[in-house]
């Protein structure tokens, strides 16, 4: 009887330890659960941050703002009215006299450049040099009585100075993503 006697208590232990077990993963599960609510918060909080500085320092439109407090999707339709500001610099009219092939933005480089912060870096330098070039357009250096009038000419240019606006608000999302 000795020997049924001591089956029987290392079987109740065995139950005790599993039922320590059970309680130790439910302990464990608990505390994730409120390990992951704790980092939701303090995400938000950093996030709630981030954005009161943004608007503090006023590097949010007044429509972006509207935007936000009627809740609409904001990245997606400040992205589509870039990609359709992209377009249109393509579709200007003698836009190779204003802006050469190799300055010119793309729809697909702009979609990478959201993505990729070293795309982003290089894209941006190249929205530069195409400010750049467009300033040197519309502000030529040298004296001659021939330049004076055609610097007028480009500054009075309604496609040039479409193309420079689009190019600064395309360059400005970049800058602020």
């Amino acid at each position: 009887m000795a020997i049924e006697n001591y089956y029987e208590e290392e079987r109740k232990k065995s139950l005790l330890s599993e039922e320590e077990r059970k309680a130790e993963i439910a302990k464990k599960l608990e505390y994730s659960k409120e390990k992951q609510t704790l980092l939701k918060k303090i995400e938000k909080d950093k996030n709630l941050a981030v954005l009161k500085s943004i608007i503090e320092r006023w590097l949010i439109k007044n429509e972006i703002i509207g935007h936000i407090i009627d809740g609409k999707n904001l990245e997606l339709s400040e992205v589509n009215e870039l990609l359709s500001k992209i377009n249109d610099i393509s579709n200007t009219e003698k836009i190779d006299s204003i802006l050469p092939l190799e300055l010119r933005v793309t729809n697909e480089e702009y979609l990478q450049a959201l993505e990729d912060d070293n795309l982003r870096k290089a894209l941006i330098d190249k929205l530069n040099k195409s400010l750049d070039h467009m300033y040197l357009l519309s502000n030529p250096f040298s004296g001659s009585i021939l330049d004076i009038f055609s610097w007028l000419f480009f500054a009075l240019n309604k496609n040039l100075v479409k193309v420079q606006e689009y190019t600064i608000d395309i360059k400005q999302s970049l800058e602020n993503k």
